[in-house]
């Protein structure tokens, strides 16, 4: 069995092994020694790929002279990683891009809510960077208008804000309530109003249980005919 064999294993698979520091902590070249009964020790050196993300380089399946890869030792990147990451990238474009709703994404890798490739939406930073410090996760940013915006507590408080917006242009009246049967806006007074459900007029829900009792009623009698 040798070392390139023993890589392709995953972790459950390999036999008991020591890690040993070759060199100081800070170079990107180690040494592993593999112990285990029925096979000889193995000393190779695993190395690290050189973009700096601290995975290991994969061991190389062929000889290439031209491109300095030999077979059986480790490869200088981790497939993809020599094109650079962020200002470094070949496909860098200022750092922002839109996504699919609209919104746009800045690259701001140390950010805490950036995404698997470093990216944040942009009007959250330029929160933060009115308050001078990190917003916690839970945070929602409410865009009020294409200039301002505003810092909610929680995705529940943002969604209000949404309603009653809504509701202002629709009606004229922010705390109004839209009826989920007739689609009309009326005062909470008028309206049967529970939590975490829609809104509706009494008389709208009682005509709405007629119908469906009224639907149901006729499928029946249709399946007894047949």
């Amino acid at each position: 069995m040798g070392f390139s064999d023993l890589i392709r294993k995953s972790p459950t698979e390999w036999p008991v092994w020591e890690f040993h520091p070759l060199r100081e902590e800070t170079e990107s070249t180690h040494q592993v020694i593999f112990v285990g009964e029925g096979i000889d020790m193995i000393s190779a050196e695993v190395k690290l790929c050189e973009c700096g993300c601290g995975n290991p380089a994969p061991i190389a399946k062929w000889n290439k002279p031209e491109r300095g890869e030999i077979k059986g030792m480790p490869l200088r990147f981790i497939s993809g990683h020599n094109l650079g990451r962020g200002k470094n990238s070949i496909n860098w474009k200022g750092g922002t891009h839109e996504i699919h709703n609209g919104y746009v994404q800045t690259w701001a890798r140390d950010n805490p809510m950036a995404d698997c490739r470093g990216y944040v939406l942009t009007h959250r930073l330029l929160a933060e960077k009115a308050l001078g410090k990190t917003l916690p996760e839970k945070v929602q940013i409410h865009h009020y208008d294409k200039i301002q915006i505003v810092i909610c507590q929680d995705d529940a408080y943002h969604k209000l804000l949404h309603q009653r917006t809504r509701a202002l242009r629709a009606c004229g009246h922010a705390e109004w309530r839209k009826c989920w049967v007739c689609q009309q806006y009326s005062p909470p007074s008028e309206m049967i109003i529970k939590e975490k459900k829609a809104s509706c007029h009494q008389i709208c829900k009682n005509k709405y249980q007629m119908d469906k009792r009224a639907l149901h009623n006729s499928t029946i009698k249709g399946e007894g005919r047949a």
